[in-house]
């Protein structure tokens, strides 16, 4: 009986010391650092981008290093419509645009870039927005 006490205490111990070991506070009180900080996978936000590691550059650059999965086409998926399939964006919620178009938007007059899967675009913005994903880009 007192054999079984013991190994009952010693898996307690053992549950409890492998139940702490997922904390992710640190050790010197400090917040963790702002890419182990969780974000949506589909949005870039104005603090993203005014993040000083990123520098002068252009929104396609941002997304390429930020959010490279915004870039993601589907391939052919037409043989009509050589850009069914190919990401497009939509500034300031105008007239859809190839994705190239983000080389003329500085990355830090960019309020937000909000990526929408194709099923999504062609709710937001109709039957053009049917053929692949798009980017909505909010300037300032």
């Amino acid at each position: 009986m007192l054999r079984l006490r013991h190994v009952t205490c010693a898996i307690l111990t053992l549950a409890a010391a492998c139940a702490t070991g997922g904390v992710t506070a640190r050790d010197d009180g400090m917040a963790p650092p702002a890419a182990a900080r969780s974000r949506n996978s589909e949005i870039i936000t104005a603090a993203e981008l005014e993040d000083p590691a990123l520098g002068d550059i252009d929104a396609l650059a941002a997304v390429q290093r930020l959010r490279p999965s915004f870039l993601r086409n589907r391939g052919p998926v037409s043989g009509q419509n050589t850009a069914a399939g190919l990401t497009q964006i939509s500034l300031d919620g105008a007239g859809l645009q190839s994705i190239g178009a983000l080389r003329n938007v500085r990355a830090n007059e960019v309020v937000e870039m909000r990526y929408f899967s194709t099923s999504h675009a062609e709710r937001r913005f109709g039957t053009n927005a049917a053929s692949g994903a798009v980017i909505l880009v909010k300037c300032k």
